[in-house]
C-alpha cells in the first residue's frame, strides 16, 4: 500500500500525518517535485537522479553562479541578477522565503524573455532545465542526474518522455506511462493505492494494469456536479479505485445529495474523514496577542491597545518597520519586533493565548496555520482573514464592529472556560477527527496491507 500524491502542499501533508497517526505507515509518493521535497517522501524523478550528497545545502540567492562582474541583488521576497543595469535573471525563492533560499532562475534574452528556467533543489544542485521557445511556451524539461547527466527528457508539447536508466532509453507516451514505470521499477506495493487527486494521481491508478484497490481521499471543493473521473469510481467503470473519502463535512453532504439526486453510487462508497492535527499543549496562563505582519496596515491596533490594558499584544515582523508602527511604541502594552528571528517567532507561538489576524497584505510564516499547530484561539476581522479555515464563524468579526472583537477578547481573558470552549468550537470549525475514525473507516480495505 502506498500513498500517491499530485503535489507536497498543506493538505497532502495533512493526510500523510493523519494516516501515520493512525497507524498506517505507508510509503508516499509525491508526483510534482519542486526540489524541496522532505526526506521521507518519495519522487519518481529523484529516483532516476541517484542519490543526492547529504551534506550540500541549498544556493542563498548571492551564490547563484554567475559571469564575472555580474550583480546579484536581491530581498527577502525575490532576487535578480544585472550586467551594467540590464535584467539578466530574476531569481525565486523556495518556502519559506525570508532565507532567501534559490528554488527557480528565469534567464531572460535580450528582449527580455524567458529563454530557459533552472530549477534547484536543498542540495543546492541544479536538478531540471525548462526551456522555452520564442513565444515564451515551455517546450523541453530536462532533469540531469547527480553527475550532471541528462537523466529524463519531457517534451512538454507531445508531453512523451525518453529516460536513460540503467545503460537502456526508455521511451513514453506520456507522463502516466512513465510514472507506471517508476512504481513498479521502484518495486512499492501496489496491491493498494490512497490518491488525493482526480488528475495524475487517479490515471495512474486507472492504467496501471495491475490487480488492487484503490482510495480517493477528496480535498477538494464539490460544486453542482460530480466531478467527471469521479463518477467512473461510483460507477464501478475505473479498474481499481473503488471508495471516495473526503474530507470537509460540508462538501461530504453536497455529495450526497449529488449521489441521491443521480442514483449512483452506494453508501459503502462515500466516506468522511477530517485530519488529526498535532495540536501542542499550551504553556500559557497570561492575557497575550500575537499578529505577525509585514505590513504596517493593522487594522484596529490602537483601538486594541487602548481598550484593552490588561492584555499585551506582541506584534513581529521579518523586516523593518515603518513609522507608523513604531509610534505605537508608547504604549506599554505593545512589543514590537522588527526583525524578528525564529526562535523569537517560536517563543511567541508557545506563549500567547491568541493569534490576530488583522493585518492587511499578505500572510507571512504561515502564521495561522502555525498558531492553530499551537493551540492559540484565532481571531480575525473578516476583511483581513488569510486562512479561514482555521478559523471558526464564531471568532469573525467586521472591522466595522471592533467592539465585539475587543468585548471577546475582554471575556476570554477574564475566563479561562471561554477560551477553552473557543479552542473547541475551532476545532469542530476543522474537523478534527479521531484515531479510532481513521480505524474505523479504513478497516477491512488498505488498513491491513
Amino acid at each position: 500500500m502506498i500513498n500517491l500524491f499530485d503535489q507536497d502542499n498543506q493538505a497532502s501533508r495533512d493526510l500523510g500525518r493523519s494516516l501515520e497517526a493512525a497507524g498506517f505507515d505507508w510509503p508516499t509518493v509525491v508526483l510534482t517535485d519542486d526540489g524541496f521535497l522532505d526526506d521521507h517522501l518519495a519522487s519518481p524523478f529523484q529516483f532516476f537522479m541517484g542519490e543526492e550528497d547529504a551534506s550540500c545545502r541549498a544556493l542563498y540567492f548571492n551564490e547563484l553562479p554567475v559571469p564575472a562582474y555580474w550583480e546579484i541583488m536581491g530581498d527577502n521576497s525575490s532576487a535578480r541578477v544585472e550586467d551594467l543595469g540590464q535584467v539578466k535573471a530574476r531569481i525565486y525563492y523556495a518556502e519559506p522565503k525570508h532565507k532567501r533560499l534559490i528554488n527557480k532562475v528565469d534567464w531572460l534574452d535580450e528582449k527580455g524573455r524567458v529563454a530557459f528556467v533552472d530549477i534547484y533543489n536543498q542540495y543546492g544542485r541544479r536538478f531540471s532545465r525548462i526551456a522555452f521557445d520564442t513565444e515564451e511556451r515551455m517546450s523541453i524539461k530536462t532533469y540531469y542526474d547527480t553527475q550532471g547527466r541528462e537523466a529524463l527528457v519531457h517534451n512538454l508539447v507531445t508531453d512523451t518522455l525518453s529516460l536513460n536508466y540503467q545503460g537502456q532509453t526508455y521511451f513514453f507516451r506520456d507522463q502516466v506511462d512513465f510514472i507506471c514505470f517508476y512504481l513498479k521499477e521502484a518495486g512499492f506495493d501496489l496491491s493498494g493505492m490512497l490518491i488525493n487527486s482526480l488528475a495524475m494521481p487517479f490515471l495512474v491508478s486507472h492504467r496501471l494494469a495491475l490487480p488492487g484497490e484503490d482510495i480517493l481521499f477528496w480535498q477538494e471543493p464539490i460544486h453542482d456536479t460530480i466531478p467527471g473521473n469521479m463518477q467512473m469510481i461510483f460507477a464501478g467503470t475505473t479498474p481499481r479505485a473503488r471508495t471516495v473519502i473526503v474530507d470537509d463535512k460540508t462538501n461530504y453532504q453536497r455529495l450526497q445529495g449529488l449521489l441521491a439526486e443521480q442514483e449512483a453510487g452506494t453508501s459503502d462508497q462515500l466516506k468522511h474523514l477530517g485530519y488529526i492535527y498535532p495540536i501542542e499543549e499550551p504553556v500559557r496562563n497570561t492575557n497575550e496577542a500575537l499578529v505577525l505582519t509585514n505590513s504596517d496596515q493593522v487594522e484596529s491596533l490602537e483601538e486594541l491597545l487602548q481598550a484593552l490594558p490588561d492584555w499585551h499584544f506582541h506584534v513581529g515582523a521579518l523586516t523593518e518597520m515603518s513609522d507608523k508602527l513604531m509610534g505605537l511604541d508608547h504604549f506599554s502594552n505593545l512589543t514590537l519586533y522588527p526583525n524578528i528571528s525564529q526562535d523569537k517567532v517560536e517563543d511567541l507561538l508557545k506563549r500567547c493565548k491568541v493569534y490576530l489576524d488583522i493585518n492587511y497584505a499578505n500572510e507571512i510564516l504561515n502564521a495561522v496555520r502555525r498558531a492553530f499547530d499551537h493551540r492559540q484561539l484565532i481571531l480575525a476581522f473578516r476583511e483581513t482573514l488569510h486562512q479561514d479555515r482555521y478559523t471558526a464563524a464564531e471568532h469573525r468579526f467586521n472591522k466595522a464592529n471592533v467592539e465585539g472583537l475587543i468585548a471577546h477578547l475582554d471575556q476570554v481573558g477574564l475566563d479561562e472556560t471561554l477560551w477553552i470552549r473557543g479552542i473547541e468550537v475551532q476545532l469542530a470549525h476543522v474537523g478534527q477527527t479521531r484515531v479510532e475514525d481513521y480505524r474505523d473507516v479504513l478497516a477491512g480495505g488498505c488498513h491491513d496491507k
